[in-house]
């Protein structure tokens, strides 16, 4: 595609209010590699500065509509990284304007999977991911730069439900790799705030249950784990026990100090702060009482039908 081409689908887009996927998938390819490090490159010899122009005059119509509560196939040109000819565009940067007006879902950037998740998925579907390791369990990661993608991996998302969020992505990764066993805690480091511990909590008992979460990230708006909807009564019910009798817990069984304690309630880092035996801890304790609930929920059942009558004789 060259810049005449781009100025006739700004005409349709103006026209039309929307573009083919066809057609979508024809001006993202501007932003290749080869035309990143070259046409649209200020540094490189090869470097056209028309398009760049018209580059930045799609994305204003493209803007329009969004500013219109419009959506259409036209979002997935948007590309989601900043790209090095945008530090020219000092009077609008259009292609900004329009990072800024999407929905976080059509933001998304990262999903990571473990290995039983990925096993699952349609052969197609593997071939956006790539392996990557810490030297434990192998997990997938699949990085996306392109807006409104999200809704196109149904395949991946159809069961999934989100259960922890946070606005900091390293706390969603870090539960994930320790979910899947990708990563596995020191028994001594820094700990930046509670709710980096309440997600090693989760995270581990996670890995104990055998839920195998996927982590979403969508820029840096949100990022979340997420647990397919079988396992989710489980979480919501380990979710519900107050994190601070689990800290308690944690105190009684001497794994961590009064201080550090009262440094969990007031959300203030902790250096050298036992992740190993703290995660073991939690994982115990909320397998444990998972079990103990599944185990007199199926008592009062057997008593509500009657089968206790049977033991008793």
């Amino acid at each position: 595609m060259d810049d005449r081409d781009l100025e006739e689908l700004i005409e349709k887009l103006k026209k039309e209010g929307d573009i083919s996927l066809k057609e979508a998938d024809r001006v993202f390819s501007l932003f290749s590699r080869k035309n990143l490090s070259t046409k649209l490159n200020p540094k490189s010899r090869y470097f056209d500065s028309r398009l760049g122009a018209v580059v930045n005059g799609w994305f204003e119509a493209v803007y329009a509509l969004l500013g219109s509560d419009k959506r259409g196939n036209f979002v997935t040109t948007i590309p989601l990284e900043w790209l090095d000819f945008e530090n020219l565009l000092t009077e609008v940067n259009f292609i900004d304007k329009c990072r800024k007006s999407l929905s976080d879902e059509d933001c998304f950037t990262l999903m990571m999977v473990g290995e039983k998740t990925f096993k699952s998925l349609p052969e197609r579907t593997k071939k956006l991911f790539r392996e990557e390791t810490y030297g434990y369990e192998k997990y997938y990661c699949f990085y996306n730069y392109r807006a409104g993608i999200y809704p196109r991996l149904n395949e991946v998302t159809k069961d999934l439900e989100p259960v922890l969020t946070s606005r900091w992505p390293d706390l969603c990764g870090i539960g994930f790799k320790l979910a899947v066993g990708a990563l596995v805690p020191d028994s001594s480091e820094w700990l930046a705030c509670s709710e980096e511990a309440y997600f090693i909590a989760a995270a581990s008992f996670m890995k104990a249950y055998g839920i195998s979460p996927v982590c979403v990230k969508f820029l840096d708006r949100k990022t979340f784990l997420a647990a397919d909807r079988k396992d989710l009564p489980v979480m919501e019910e380990v979710l519900k026990l107050p994190f601070e009798a689990l800290v308690q817990n944690a105190v009684d069984e001497g794994i961590i100090s009064q201080k550090m304690a009262r440094a969990l309630k007031n959300n203030n880092p902790i250096r050298s702060f036992p992740v190993a035996d703290f995660a073991d801890m939690c994982a115990r304790v909320l397998k444990f009482t998972v079990d103990a609930n599944a185990e007199f929920i199926k008592m009062r059942r057997e008593i509500e039908e009657g089968k206790w009558l049977d033991v008793i004789k």
